[in-house]
């Protein structure tokens, strides 16, 4: 059965409801033409200028947090708790949009960035991730910690029956890149070398290895030694880091494999407590410049894509699907990806309408049926007639697809 098209302009909650919240959605659903609306529930840091005059402060600044209220009864299971956005104050952002939305029977579909949090990280140190050296990440919860399990699925539950929604896009809900472990800190080595230094090697996931039968010291010992040696300037372990030994590469291998279980145990049980579809979200545009990370991808397909319902695509192109389809194999898995939904921008990626026109009707063509238009509430207001032109011409590409024998 072929999706039917659907396309959803993103435009934040704190640039939302500051331009007119009624207003906005009566011109995207009456002008722009988009079948829905898609916003973050839970977001990483916010820096921003907004564009429209209406707003103030014009620019806007909050730490990673919530913004919606949360029902404090979906996180009974969880020592941790989400932390509001300091600019809600006492209302509830989600549940206002919730009702426009409802009103002009537009979509909703939320974002939940999950587990980059430096906020809950310093509040709950305990759930945090650890490296080889057992210094802990300033910014990542651990999916393998019980606590940060029961959070997460607790997120969900709180967002899927407490608000009538139409999809959630689950962002960052695994170990995340190297580069995000400790965010900013200087070595000097290269990442090949120093990346292995940063699997996460916390209490949670000693634990699940002592339970495996899975030597975690040997997996830290490899990953250390390979990092001591690149700065000491000896000859590095094969490949850039590589176990020095067959039985560190046998503990290696299988540690990496517990990492993919916790993954795709923490999506289980997200999925368990979801009213409302699933999907998982990945984007490798700030992977490109450092090659691929095929251990992420592989946590990925095997946690994520394989226990939600389809693929949302942080990307400007066409490059990440393409990537997730090799990575996949088969005509089955390219199945699911056919149900990715795109995230093409308008601001600032695309560089004029035709550009924008042109890669999301490349993507209607190669069988892609829901689009996200990104960064719609700070695209300076005249390219959302570039959006509009773009969902004009991506469903006329999808219609004539679907008439096809």
């Amino acid at each position: 059965m072929t999706a039917s098209f659907s396309a959803y302009a993103w435009w934040e909650p704190w640039d939302l409801l500051p331009a007119g919240l009624d207003a906005t959605l009566d011109y995207l659903a009456g002008e722009v033409g988009v079948d829905g609306l898609c916003v973050s529930a839970t977001a990483g840091e916010v820096h921003a200028f907004r564009p429209r005059s209406a707003a103030t402060p014009r620019t806007i600044r909050c730490p990673p947090a919530a913004h919606f209220q949360p029902a404090a009864r979906c996180y009974a299971e969880s020592r941790l708790r989400p932390m509001t956005a300091a600019w809600i104050r006492s209302t509830n952002p989600l549940e206002q949009i919730v009702k426009a939305c409802e009103k002009r029977r537009l979509k909703l579909r939320v974002r939940a960035v999950l587990l980059h949090a430096p906020p809950l990280v310093e509040k709950y140190a305990f759930a945090a991730c650890k490296d080889a050296f057992g210094d802990a990440s300033p910014a990542r919860l651990c999916p393998g910690n019980p606590d940060v399990r029961a959070y997460a699925a607790g997120m969900i539950e709180d967002l899927t029956t407490n608000y009538e929604i139409d999809t959630v896009d689950i962002d960052e809900a695994d170990f995340g890149p190297a580069a995000g472990f400790h965010p900013g800190r200087l070595i000097a080595v290269s990442s090949g070398l120093w990346a292995p230094g940063v699997r996460c090697f916390c209490e949670s996931c000693r634990q699940a290895a002592a339970e495996a039968g899975v030597d975690v010291e040997a997996a830290a010992l490899a990953a250390r030694t390979a990092l001591e040696s690149a700065l000491a300037d000896a000859d590095p372990a094969p490949q850039g880091g590589g176990p020095r030994s067959a039985a560190e590469a046998d503990s290696g291998g299988a540690y990496e494999r517990l990492r993919r279980d916790a993954v795709t145990q923490l999506f289980a049980a997200m999925k368990r407590r979801a009213r409302r579809p699933l999907w998982a979200v990945y984007g490798d545009d700030a992977q490109r410049d450092r090659g691929v990370d095929w251990l992420r991808i592989r946590e990925f397909l095997e946690g994520g894509l394989l226990t939600c319902d389809s693929i949302a695509a942080a990307s400007t192109t066409g490059e990440s699907i393409g990537v997730l389809a090799d990575a996949l194999g088969g005509a089955a898995r390219v199945g699911i990806v056919r149900s990715l939904a795109p995230e093409v921008r308008p601001a600032p990626a695309s560089a004029s309408s035709t550009e924008l026109v042109a890669a999301t009707t490349a993507l209607a063509v190669t069988g892609h049926r829901v689009f996200i238009f990104g960064d719609c509430g700070i695209a300076p207001p005249h390219r959302l007639e570039w959006v509009r032109q773009a969902v004009r011409f991506a469903r006329r590409e999808a219609s004539a697809g679907s008439a096809k024998p």
